[in-house]
C-alpha cells in the first residue's frame, strides 16, 4: 500500500447504523414527542440496506442474533449520564463521588452560560443538577454489537435510558462471567452468540396507581449456536471495537424540550488527573494554535510530537500542514475522532514497558517509529492465522 501522511493513517467508522427502541411521534397539536415502539426499528446508515434487513429479520423484529466485539463493557456497553443540544452532545459524567463523597467532574468540558468560559472541575452531581431534574440529562447506555444474520463486518448500536433495561442487562454481563469462572476459564463476552430481546414488564411508577406495560431489553445465551463453538472469531472481531456515536440525541429518547436549542456541541474531554500533572510539550506557536483549533488533549499532542520527531528533531513544517488538513476535515463536518485516537495509541504505544517491545535492535527501531502500524499487522496476522487464511 502506497503510505500518504494525513490519508493512510484515517480510518472509516465500523459502525453500520442503530437499532432504535423509539421514534419521534406527533400528537393531536403537531407537537413532537418520544414514542416507545415494541420492536426493534432498524436505522442503517446506508438506506438500501433496509429492504435486505427486512427481508432477513422482517420488519418488526422483537429477537436479535447478536455478538459482541470485546470483552470490555466500557466499550461495547457504556453508561453514563448525558446531555445534548440541537448540534450534538453538551454534558456526559457518571455521577459518581469520589472517596471523600465530592461529586466527581464531568468527563466533558463544560461551558459557563454567564461568562462562554469552559470549567474543567465542573461536578456532576445529579443530586443537585437542574438539567437531571428536568430530564435534559439522563442515564444513557449504549449497545455495540455485530447482527449474525448480516453479512457484513461492521457494529449496530442500540441505546436505552431504560433503568430495567440497563440493570438488566448488567446482570447478564455479570451472569456470563458467573459462567466463566464456572468453567474454569477466563472472563468472555466477545465472541459469544447471545439473543437480544425486546419484551413486555409490568411496572408501577411511583404517582401512578395503576401498572402499565413497558418494553425493555433483556440477553440470553444462543445456545444452539454455542454448540457450534465460536473461539476463533473472537480475535478477527476485536479491531472491529469501537466507542458509541453520541454525537447525536437518540431519536424516541430525548423530548423536544429536553434539548437545548443552538448550544454548541462540546469537544474537548477533560483528562483525567494523571493526564493534568503530565505538560504538554513545547511547540511553536502555530502548532500550539492549531492544536486548540483541532480540540487536541495532551496526550494527543504528544503522540503527535513524537510522530513528526526524528533524531530527536521536530518537523514543524509537516506537522503544520498535518493539521491543517485535519482543521479542513473537521471544517466540512468530517469525523476525525479514530483519527486523535490513534495518535493517542502511539503515545502509549511509546510509554509501554521494556518486557512488551521486541528483542531485535533492527525491529525495536522500527517498533518506535510505527507502533500502531506494527500493531495493527500483528492482529491481523493472528486473526489470520485463526481464520486459516493467508496475508
Amino acid at each position: 500500500m502506497i503510505e500518504h501522511e494525513g490519508l493512510s493513517s484515517r480510518r472509516s467508522t465500523s459502525r453500520m447504523g442503530k437499532f432504535r427502541l423509539g421514534k419521534k411521534g406527533k400528537n393531536a397539536a403537531g407537537k413532537e414527542y418520544p414514542q416507545k415502539l415494541d420492536y426493534f426499528r432498524a436505522d442503517p446508515e446506508d438506506e438500501n440496506l433496509l429492504g435486505l434487513i427486512h427481508e432477513l429479520l422482517g420488519e418488526k423484529p422483537k429477537r436479535l442474533r447478536i455478538m459482541l466485539t470485546s470483552d470490555d463493557l466500557e466499550l461495547v456497553f457504556p453508561q453514563y449520564l448525558k446531555k445534548y443540544g440541537t448540534s450534538g452532545l453538551l454534558c456526559k459524567g457518571t455521577g459518581g463521588k469520589d472517596s471523600e463523597g465530592n461529586p466527581l467532574p464531568a468527563l466533558f468540558r463544560i461551558v459557563d452560560k454567564e461568562t462562554g468560559e469552559a470549567v474543567d472541575d465542573y461536578p456532576c452531581d445529579p443530586d443537585n443538577c437542574e438539567d437531571y431534574e428536568s430530564g435534559r440529562c439522563k442515564r444513557l447506555a449504549s449497545l455495540s454489537f455485530i447482527l449474525r444474520d448480516l453479512p457484513a463486518l461492521r457494529v449496530w448500536q442500540i441505546d436505552t435510558t431504560s433503568q430495567i433495561s440497563i440493570q438488566r442487562l448488567n446482570t447478564r454481563f455479570e451472569d456470563l462471567a458467573a459462567l466463566s469462572r464456572a468453567a474454569g476459564r477466563p472472563y468472555r463476552i466477545a465472541g459469544v452468540p447471545l439473543i437480544l430481546s425486546l419484551g413486555p414488564v409490568q411496572v408501577k411508577p411511583d404517582k401512578a396507581k395503576k401498572k402499565r406495560t413497558v418494553y425493555c431489553l433483556d440477553l440470553e445465551l444462543d445456545h444452539k449456536a454455542l454448540m457450534t463453538g465460536v473461539d476463533p472469531m473472537v480475535a478477527f472481531l476485536s479491531p472491529l471495537t469501537q466507542g458509541p456515536d453520541d454525537r447525536t440525541a437518540p431519536d424516541g429518547l430525548y423530548r423536544r424540550s429536553e434539548v437545548e436549542d443552538g448550544a454548541d456541541p462540546v469537544r474537548e474531554r477533560i483528562e483525567t488527573a494523571e493526564e493534568q500533572e503530565e505538560q504538554a510539550p513545547d511547540l511553536p506557536e502555530d502548532i500550539v494554535e492549531g492544536l486548540r483549533n483541532i480540540g487536541m488533549t495532551k496526550r494527543q499532542a504528544r503522540g503527535l510530537v513524537r510522530r513528526y520527531t526524528r533524531d530527536e528533531e521536530f518537523d514543524e513544517e509537516s506537522c503544520l500542514m498535518y493539521l491543517n488538513t485535519l482543521a479542513d476535515l473537521l471544517a466540512d463536518g468530517t469525523d476525525i475522532s479514530s483519527t486523535l485516537h490513534s495518535l493517542a495509541e502511539e503515545e502509549t504505544a511509546e510509554q509501554a514497558p521494556e518486557a512488551e517491545v521486541v528483542d531485535a535492535e533492527d525491529e525495536e527501531e522500527e517498533q518506535e517509529e510505527t507502533p500502531a502500524k506494527e500493531t495493527k499487522q500483528t492482529k491481523a496476522e493472528e486473526s489470520a492465522g485463526l481464520l486459516g487464511l493467508d496475508i
